[in-house]
């Protein structure tokens, strides 16, 4: 029975399988690098990265059957805090909720982040965000907080070429 379980598991986590007419785009926009590519017939994926300061941030989504799973890093990536966002088609109103662990400061991005994709393009999206430096101080802090938003402002064009 072990070895059925590891087997199982080896297959799901371990072995990715990419198509031979894999193709990818690479366009440059503004300062910001896109890199647009469609792993399969059923997922697209794209990635935004801008270099502030001593940090890169990169913002990736992938479709997840028309919504959006959406992570921004840099530095030592990690999941610092990750918000949920929501259209209600009743009200119009878009809902987020965010989660944070402990000691971490990534919360009014990830919250921010989720509303903003999800009212522009109408869509339930999963925010994740982790951004550390060293000896970090408060003014990168403003600069990055800052790019973040611009960032995410400026990928809402980018998930539109995203589908199921």
């Amino acid at each position: 029975m072990d070895d059925f379980y590891s087997d199982q598991f080896d297959f799901i986590v371990f072995r990715v399988v990419v198509p031979v007419d894999q193709a990818y785009l690479h366009v440059n926009l503004q300062a910001y690098s896109l890199f647009d590519f469609k792993a399969d017939s059923q997922a697209q994926r794209m990635k935004i990265s801008k270099t502030v300061g001593r940090v890169t941030l990169v913002l990736e989504g992938k479709d997840v059957g028309g919504d959006l799973l959406v992570t921004l890093t840099g530095g030592a990536a990690h999941i610092g805090a990750a918000a949920l966002a929501y259209r209600d088609s009743e009200t119009g109103r878009t809902t987020a909720s965010v989660l944070c662990a402990p000691g971490h400061k990534e919360e009014e991005i990830a919250l921010r982040g989720s509303k903003i994709i999800s009212k522009g393009l109408n869509k339930t999206v999963l925010f994740s965000v982790g951004i550390h430096l060293d000896d970090i101080t408060p003014e990168e802090i403003a600069e990055i907080e800052k790019a973040c938003m611009e960032i995410i402002e400026n990928s809402l064009n980018s998930f539109t070429g995203l589908n199921s």
